[in-house]
C-alpha cells in the first residue's frame, strides 16, 4: 500500500488478467460460431506463439531504457487493440494474428511487474510479495473466466471488448495509481540529525 510503483503494476495486472481470464470462454465461442472445433486451441495456441516470440526477443533486447511501470502501462494499452479490434472483425481464421499480437504484448507486462516487484520488495517480504500479486493475478483470471462464462449470451464482439476494456482500464490504473498513492516516507537519517 505504500509502494506507489509495487501498488500500481498490481492493480493494473489485476485488470489486465481480468479480462485475459475471458480468453478460453471467447476462444470456445468463435469455434462454435465458426463450426471448427480446433480453432479453440488454434487461438489459445496463437497468443502464446506471440508470447514466446516476444520472451525470446527480450531474452537478446531487453526492455532497459524505460521504467518498468512505464513499460506496463504502454504494453496494455497497446494489448487493448487488437482485442478492440478483434470485436468489430469478422471472427475466424483472420483474427487468429491479432490473438498473437496480443500474446506478444503481454509479455512486457510480466517481465515489468517482475522488475517493479524486485525493485520494491523490502528483502524480509520479497517471497509474500511475489506470492501475492501472483495469487491476485490468477484470481482476476479466474474471476474473468467466471464472468465471461455468464456473460457469453451477450455475444463474442461484446466480450473481445470487455478485454480490450479491461487492458485499456489496467494502462489508466498504473498511471493514476502511480501518481495518488502516497510513497513511503523515509525514516530521518541519524547523520542529518547529527548535522
Amino acid at each position: 500500500m505504500r509502494k506507489p510503483r509495487l501498488g500500481a503494476v498490481t492493480l493494473g495486472t489485476v485488470f489486465s488478467m481480468l479480462g485475459v481470464g475471458a480468453l478460453p470462454v471467447i476462444a470456445a465461442l468463435l469455434a462454435g460460431e465458426a463450426r471448427r472445433s480446433e480453432l479453440t486451441g488454434l487461438i489459445l495456441s496463437a497468443g502464446a506463439a506471440g508470447g514466446l516470440i516476444t520472451s525470446l526477443v527480450l531474452t537478446r533486447w531487453p526492455i532497459r531504457r524505460w521504467a518498468p511501470e512505464s513499460v506496463v502501462a504502454v504494453s496494455l494499452a497497446a494489448t487493448a487493440v487488437p482485442f478492440l479490434l478483434l470485436a468489430v472483425l469478422p471472427a475466424g481464421w483472420g483474427g487468429l494474428p491479432f490473438f498473437a499480437i496480443a500474446g506478444a504484448l503481454g509479455v512486457p507486462v510480466s517481465v515489468a511487474v517482475f522488475a517493479v516487484r524486485d525493485q520494491e520488495s523490502p528483502p524480509e517480504i520479497r517471497t509474500q510479495v511475489f506470492t501475492l500479486g501472483a495469487g491476485v493475478k490468477v484470481t482476476a483470471a479466474a474471476t474473468g473466466a467466471a464472468v465471461a462464462g455468464l456473460a457469453a449470451p451477450a455475444g463474442v464482439a461484446a466480450l473481445l471488448a470487455g478485454i480490450g476494456i479491461c487492458q485499456a482500464l489496467g494502462a489508466l490504473a498504473v498511471v493514476l495509481v502511480g501518481r495518488v498513492t502516497p510513497a513511503e516516507v523515509a525514516a530521518p537519517s541519524i547523520v542529518s540529525q547529527a548535522n
